[in-house]
């Protein structure tokens, strides 16, 4: 997707609109749905590179036999081309042209007789002839020299309005619906015929006039237009008929078999590699300031209990209850940045269309990742308390009933994330932690809280 320059950039401030667009593409793909629905992917990008990113998602999507449907303005004739169907839209929502992107010159040039200038944007005539302002405008210019009569008197209803520039809100919706019957009566045509008679039909809708318009516009590759329009209609005749893409179950059952196999190709540590990759990856970018902020308060509490009450002194330290409740608190933020806030919703999307094997293999991922970041905190916590206290444990001792608590507390909040939004689960950590200081014994006493800071105590407990 030409996004290898940028690919250690954060979305949110390193990429710009269409890099972010491209990234939002690549997100969905790498999901490898069975729909792929993309709203105007080419906005915001130039001509070359919106041609090289919709070449590259409809080819990735037909080896993953994914459906794709796309909504698309002003786009090259070489990109429209890449696309097997196309429905266009008038304003208003009638609908002017359904059918293979084969065919929908010969239709223009056949029913709605749109003459097609050699250096313009095949794309762009549809677009104009469909919208009444502009395909006024081809009328009165003469682009547009011979279209049928219902077109014509909605276009311009008296010779003295030829030279007006204004339109009534009737004509606008009138041509829509007149576009809509045309089509409509064609494609009703291609489903009562077969063969010849339908292309017959086709070439006598305008009264043989479309055929001597499509005569004198020769198409700029040097093919003739009745030879382009009977081409059009067998493939658009083929498409109404059934004689399309078989359809089968068992061919439906084949290709998911295959999408399967491809999945299973890569070894289960292999995809579990790959989520521990992408969660060291974002941990590395949340290192300043949030990871050692955090590290930085849990030494800075831990250090400030101990000075504000010298009447208890290091025992305080010993009372593990308020020693458990602090590090639950300061814990539970980081804890569920792992699995909350938009991990959670790109998660539950995840889990919704990929095996249950995958996701046990992502949470393994997520979880293992966070070891390193664990390890820090325990780490911190050793080197503060152990100073602090008349222990015989010893330094790995102490580390490891550290790493052990730290790993229970964000398991624990492992669960507040996912089963919870956001700020029900920060709540549910900030409760946890007050109940485990209650269930712990409420050690220190409380009048001896009230002793600590020379007598004025009851401001920390507030």
């Amino acid at each position: 997707l030409g996004l290898a320059p940028v690919a250690e950039r954060a979305i949110s401030s390193g990429l710009s609109g269409g890099q972010r667009k491209r990234a939002s593409i690549g997100m969905e793909i790498a999901s490898r749905p069975c729909v792929l629905m993309l709203d105007e992917p080419s906005s915001g990008l130039d001509a070359s590179t919106a041609h090289r990113i919709i070449d590259t998602v409809l080819e990735g999507a037909s080896e993953e036999h994914c459906t794709t449907f796309a909504t698309i303005h002003q786009p090259r004739w070489t990109t429209l081309s890449l696309f097997d169907m196309l429905i266009l839209l008038a304003p208003g929502g009638h609908l002017v042209y359904a059918g293979p992107v084969a065919g929908v010159k010969a239709y223009f040039l056949a029913v709605p007789r749109v003459d097609f200038p050699n250096n313009q944007n095949p794309a762009d005539v549809f677009i104009d002839a469909t919208v009444f302002d502009s395909a006024r405008a081809m009328l009165v210019e003469g682009v547009w020299k011979n279209p049928p009569q219902c077109l014509r008197a909605v276009l311009i209803p008296t010779p003295e309005m030829e030279d007006e520039e204004s339109q009534e809100p009737w004509q606008t919706q009138e041509f829509g619906k007149m576009l809509g019957a045309l089509w409509r009566s064609f494609a009703g045509t291609r489903e009562d015929e077969t063969g010849q008679q339908a292309e017959q039909q086709i070439f006598s809708a305008s009264g043989g006039v479309a055929s001597e318009s499509a005569k004198s516009s020769p198409s700029s590759d040097g093919e003739d237009a009745p030879a382009r329009l009977r081409a059009g209609c067998t493939e658009a005749r083929a498409l109404k008929l059934g004689a399309t893409l078989p359809t089968s179950p068992a061919r439906y059952a084949r290709l998911a078999k295959e999408a399967d196999e491809r999945i299973e190709d890569m070894h289960w540590a292999e995809q579990v590699w790959l989520h521990i990759a992408r969660a060291l990856l974002v941990t590395c970018r949340q290192l300043w300031p949030t990871i050692l902020v955090n590290q930085a308060l849990t030494i800075g509490v831990i250090c400030l209990f101990s000075l504000a009450m010298p009447t208890l002194g290091v025992r305080i330290f010993l009372k593990l209850a308020l020693l458990c409740a602090l590090l639950c608190a300061i814990q539970s933020v980081p804890a569920q940045r792992i699995f909350g806030g938009d991990e959670r919703r790109m998660a539950a999307r995840e889990a919704a269309i990929n095996s249950p094997a995958q996701v046990v293999f992502s949470f393994v991922g997520k979880d293992l990742a966070a070891l390193p970041e664990i390890a820090l905190g325990a780490i911190c916590v050793s080197l503060t308390y152990w100073p602090l206290v008349s222990t015989n444990a010893s330094g790995s001792d102490l580390f490891s009933f550290a790493f052990m608590f730290h790993y229970a507390i964000w398991g624990m909040n492992y669960i507040w994330s996912i089963a919870f939004e956001p700020h029900t689960a920060m709540l549910l950590g900030v409760i946890v932690s007050f109940m485990s200081f209650l269930f712990c014994g409420v050690q220190p006493e409380t009048g001896a809280l009230l002793k600590a800071m020379h007598g004025h105590g009851v401001l920390l407990m507030l």
